[in-house]
């Protein structure tokens, strides 16, 4: 393949994931049933896991919520400003937050925790694109849809239990373990594992 166009078909091929893994997170994001939305259980809602005060072992689960305080506290008081009154002013997102259940001077802790969150499923597609890689001599094209499949794939797997804020993690910590594991990069392969005890102990 030649440079240029090679180049033109990465970027093309990273929006393609952005562009999927956006749908499937709002799909999981925007599920509102009792017990499994995002606020669905009082035990580890997600104002509560940002703030430290979920019950426990989830409050223990502090990946997530460790990063969103610190984007938190690196926010200019304007941008935290802008993100409660401008953003929570507008009509559509005013919808989207009585739709959601959600607390408008709570708007900064549920965007940046869903940034991340979405950050992490993203980073999921090109770790697992990457493990196919590693571990099989396929076609480029079958290597570039195999996450596209996986995303597609995920849904069927929302409707059955909570969703929590380490959920993503979890599956882009794993996916990414799994490939240095196989490489033998113990350093970075032991660096993924302790962020995915941070993560999630268990």
């Amino acid at each position: 393949m030649h440079l240029r166009t090679k180049v033109w078909y990465r970027l093309l091929r990273g929006a393609v994931y952005a562009l999927v893994a956006l749908f499937i997170f709002g799909m999981w994001a925007g599920d509102v049933r009792e017990f499994v939305s995002l606020n669905g259980y009082y035990r580890a809602t997600l104002i509560d896991m940002v703030h430290g005060t979920a019950y426990k072992p989830f409050v223990y689960r502090c990946l997530v919520p460790v990063c969103t305080r610190a984007i938190l506290a690196m926010l200019p008081g304007s941008i935290l400003s802008f993100l409660r009154q401008g953003m929570g002013s507008l009509a559509l997102v005013m919808r989207a937050l009585r739709y959601l259940g959600w607390e408008q001077a709570q708007l900064p802790e549920y965007s940046i925790t869903l940034a991340v969150m979405y950050a992490a499923l993203l980073g999921f597609t090109f770790a697992l694109r990457r493990l196919v890689a590693t571990l099989y001599e396929s076609e480029f094209w079958l290597t570039d849809l195999t996450p596209i499949v996986a995303l597609a794939v995920l849904p069927v797997f929302f409707k059955r239990g909570t969703h929590l804020v380490y959920d993503f993690f979890t599956l882009f910590l794993f996916t990414l373990g799994l490939l240095l594991l196989y490489r033998q990069r113990w350093g970075s392969y032991y660096a993924v594992f302790v962020l995915g005890l941070c993560n999630k102990e268990t």
